[in-house]
């Protein structure tokens, strides 16, 4: 693709990016913040999908809570794979997210599940939320792996996904 388009894609999609999520945080005020995550973030991610031009195939349905593992390797990841996915679903992420303006707090704010990967009792009571929502009939997305990876190669995977998937 020609880079100036490109770079307008990019741009107007970080602007859709921070709109949605001032959306999240506002409604999240409004009609709570896990019901606010389940109305916007489909849209998000499709309509982010759209403006930079990204084709997916998604095979398969999800008709239970799942526990659905990705490997992680690109900044849209964390926004388009739950808006093809199930509308209720929660995602585990690090706490360094929270240094996103706006982004980082809408997704914490709209129930996501902030891992401390330097603190070994907090990794784990992170782990047993996301059990818990598991159970309360939410879907939980995981990236194994723990950051992303920038040549799309597999990490090792971090020990507290399995610990999740046993359960």
């Amino acid at each position: 693709m020609y880079w100036p388009v490109q770079i307008m894609r990019n741009l107007v999609g970080w602007v859709w990016t921070l709109a949605c999520a001032v959306s999240i945080l506002v409604g999240g005020y409004i009609i709570g913040p896990r019901r606010v995550w389940q109305i916007v973030h489909p849209v998000w991610g499709r309509v982010l999908l759209r403006i930079v031009d990204v084709q997916y195939d998604l095979q398969g349905t999800f008709t239970e809570p799942s526990l659905i593992v990705a490997n992680h390797s690109s900044l849209l990841d964390i926004v388009v794979l739950p808006a093809v996915m199930p509308a209720r679903i929660a995602i585990i992420g690090k706490k360094e997210l929270l240094r996103i303006p706006l982004v980082g707090r809408a997704f914490f704010s709209a129930g996501g599940i902030m891992i401390d990967r330097s603190d070994p009792e907090g990794a784990k009571c992170a782990i047993e939320k996301g059990i818990a929502t598991l159970e309360k009939g939410w879907s939980l997305m995981i990236f194994p792996e723990g950051t992303r990876s920038r040549d799309a190669e597999l990490r090792p995977f971090k020990k507290g996904f399995v610990y999740m998937a046993r359960s």
